[in-house]
Order: structure tokens, then C-alpha cells, then sequence
């Protein structure tokens, strides 16, 4: 088996046979939701322990809401390794609009990864507009990576604009968006994305390994 296809594999067993079970956030019920996010927290750990070589960080993708603020608190988002910000709703904006919110996630001393920056789904719904040099030049100022989502309805960021973003010092993401461990193999597509827009596994917080990406946290 090809080095490639064993690392598939070994995601496709971790998601299939370890996942717990997703718990939807309730302000009301923090307390509730955070001994969640501890139980699960050792689950892993004793998982990882009993595979050689194999570490799991723990992350989530919160919501960027309308004014820029990420729907989970500060609480919350301090368990974890890593946190994907991204819009999901009120996707009708101007540009002037729409840069301001991202812009007020990015600097959110919890984003680690801007997801999905347009929201565009392919052949059905155009991305929200952005001033693509503010953006970058907040995600370089504030070390956050931006997402190149693979799942082919989205493509997002389009590779038009992965050159620019990697001269102006951002690090890009390729992650596949999956709802299912099928889904897992759509990073294909974002490779296929990352090469077309002439990025080097420098570019590419993937290509780090656990330390090397928790050191890039670290220095926000």
C-alpha cells in the first residue's frame, strides 16, 4: 500500500471506530457541554496511547456569527487545539460588510483557520464579496491559516487567488469539509486545487507535523 492510502486509512479507522458522538452547544447548558468536551478530551488521549506514532488534536469549526464574534465562548474554545472560524449563515452582504466580519473573526485570539472565506457553493450560489488584500493581510498579522475547502460544491478558496495570498505570508489549509469518512477522500480535490495555484508544502499547514502546528498557534 502506498504511503498516501495508509494515512487515508489510518483517518478513515480513527473517524470511523473513535468518534464520539457531536453535541450541539447551548449557552444555557455550558457547564453540560464543556464535561462533554472533557470526557471526549480523554477518550482520545487513551486512544492515542495505545497507537504508536499516532497523536490527535482536537479541534472545532465555530460559527462566524453577523457581527464577526464566534458563537462559542471563550470557555469553550480554550479546550481545544485548534479552531476553524467560518460563516454559515446571513450570507447576503456587501463587500464593506462582509470584510469586516471576517476580519473581526480573524482577529479572534482563537481562530486558528478562517474556513471556507467566500461561502460559494459551485453552480449554485456565489460567493459573498471581500477585499481579498485586507483579508490576507490580517490573516498574515495574526497568523491564521485560510482553508482551501476540497469538497467539490466548494473549492474554496478558489486557486486564482492562492499565489497572492501566499506571497502576502498567509498559510493555506486543504481540508475536506467531510460529513462522512467517504468524504475524507475529497482532499484530493484540494490537493489538486493547492497545485494548480503553485503552493509548496511550505505553504501548506498540513505538510506540519502536531508540534510544528501547535508552535504556530502558539505564536499568535
Amino acid at each position: 500500500m502506498t504511503g498516501a492510502f495508509c494515512q487515508r486509512l489510518v483517518v478513515a479507522l480513527l473517524a470511523a471506530s473513535w468518534a464520539l458522538p457531536l453535541y450541539a452547544y447551548d449557552p444555557l447548558n455550558r457547564a453540560e457541554y464543556l464535561a462533554k468536551i472533557k470526557e471526549a478530551k480523554a477518550y482520545y488521549e487513551d486512544k492515542c496511547e495505545k497507537v504508536a506514532g499516532i497523536r490527535i488534536l482536537k479541534g472545532i469549526e465555530s460559527d462566524i456569527l453577523g457581527d464577526g464574534s464566534l458563537d462559542y465562548d471563550e470557555k469553550v474554545l480554550e479546550r481545544f487545539d485548534f479552531v476553524i472560524a467560518s460563516v454559515h449563515s446571513k450570507l447576503s452582504m456587501t463587500e464593506k460588510d462582509a470584510t469586516q466580519r471576517l476580519l473581526t473573526a480573524i482577529r479572534n485570539p482563537y481562530t486558528t483557520i478562517l474556513g471556507h472565506p467566500t461561502g460559494r457553493l459551485l453552480l449554485s450560489r456565489e460567493g459573498y464579496p471581500l477585499d481579498f488584500d485586507a483579508i490576507f493581510d490580517a490573516c498574515a498579522k495574526h497568523r491564521v491559516g485560510i482553508e482551501i475547502n476540497a469538497n467539490p460544491h466548494r473549492l474554496d478558496l478558489d486557486w486564482r487567488y492562492l499565489r497572492t495570498a501566499r506571497e502576502r505570508g498567509v498559510r493555506l489549509c486543504i481540508g475536506p469539509d467531510a460529513h462522512s469518512v467517504e468524504g475524507l477522500d475529497d482532499v484530493d480535490y484540494g490537493l489538486g486545487i493547492a497545485r494548480k495555484g503553485w503552493l509548496q508544502k511550505d505553504d501548506l499547514l498540513n505538510c506540519m507535523d502536531a508540534e510544528e502546528l501547535l508552535a504556530w498557534r502558539r505564536t499568535k
